[in-house]
């Protein structure tokens, strides 16, 4: 919201005809009759309606010259900054090995009919790290943790994804050696319907990922969940956060995302036994990061490569 510009007189109409009428007593303390029809009334009102006018006109010299006003007390304008978007690059398939997208690497909102093209450039690089699956943990408190990655890695096992008895603050977390910030994974799930009692649309479920210890666990946005809380085969898509912290829980420090069960809403139906789960397939799929938009380009190449399409402006420096 604006600030409202400065009123050098703030006087209007009705003020001037009551300070003039007030002064009458004092100047003219024979003129008794102060009622409109009296024609010395009818002046006091000509002349304060064309002092209105002047007052208007006065007022609006602070919008004309407002900047110098602000260069008389040393304050100068900011510099002009590009508008910039949050921008998601996804891959058309998984890689097997780090995919960079260089700086300057163009983007554009879709054309229509009466509004063209705005176009976005990156300003850094971007590398999306294909994220290997090193350790799968267990806690019901942040605290104490058991390893269920040999399990997570054979195959002929199911393992309870939760406690028996599921209670709120159960999780499972996903360790991975790659600094996995701002990433887009796709998790694909192998379970059994044991997950009984829970609502496979609304299950009391929230996916979160480490973000050091002054920003703790923060909520992933998710996509789509197919594995209706964990209680079918299925694929999870989820949007990290930026600048993701390692941590160290048990063996090393991996960059980690859990699955936490949380208390349900009023009426929400509950977990009344753990899902279990065979094994987790993790892919990156993209990744997100902020775009400057861009209103000049001097050249545009086409760059494709095995898994990914995007454009380059050659041109960036």
């Amino acid at each position: 919201m604006p600030l409202p510009d400065p009123q050098l007189d703030d006087r209007r109409f009705q003020d001037l005809v009551n300070e003039a009428k007030g002064l009458i007593p004092r100047y003219c303390p024979e003129w008794t009759d102060h009622n409109l029809s009296d024609p010395g009334v009818t002046l006091i009102e000509l002349f304060a309606w064309m002092t209105d006018l002047l007052l208007y006109r006065l007022n609006r010299v602070p919008a004309k010259n407002y900047l110098r006003f602000l260069d008389l007390l040393g304050i100068r304008l900011k510099d002009a900054v590009p508008g910039r978007a949050p921008v998601t690059f996804a891959l058309s398939a998984p890689q097997p090995g780090p995919v960079t997208i260089p700086r300057g690497t163009e983007v554009a909102t879709v054309r229509t009919g009466d509004r063209p093209a705005i176009s976005f450039a990156t300003e850094t690089d971007l590398v999306i790290w294909p994220p290997t699956l090193r350790q799968c943990l267990a806690s019901s408190d942040d605290t104490a943790f058991a390893d269920l990655t040999d399990r997570l890695n054979d195959e002929t096992v199911y393992f309870d994804a939760f406690q028996p008895q599921p209670l709120p603050g159960d999780a499972l977390y996903f360790g991975f050696p790659e600094n996995i910030s701002a990433h887009t994974l796709s998790l694909v799930f192998d379970c059994m319907v044991e997950g009984i009692g829970v609502d496979p649309r609304d299950p009391p479920l929230s996916w979160e990922a480490w973000c050091g210890g002054a920003r703790g666990w923060e909520k992933c946005d998710v996509e789509r969940d197919e594995t209706g809380g964990l209680n079918q085969k299925g694929t999870v898509v989820l949007y990290l956060p930026e600048e993701m912290e390692a941590r160290l829980l048990l063996r090393q420090p991996l960059y980690w995302v859990r699955l936490r069960l949380i208390q349900p809403r009023p009426r929400q139906p509950a977990y009344s036994a753990s899902p279990r789960i065979n094994t987790v397939g993790v892919t990156a799929i993209g990744e997100t990061l902020d775009a400057a938009r861009r209103r000049a380009y001097a050249a545009v190449s086409r760059i494709s490569f095995d898994g990914a399409h995007y454009r380059r402006d050659i041109a960036a420096t």
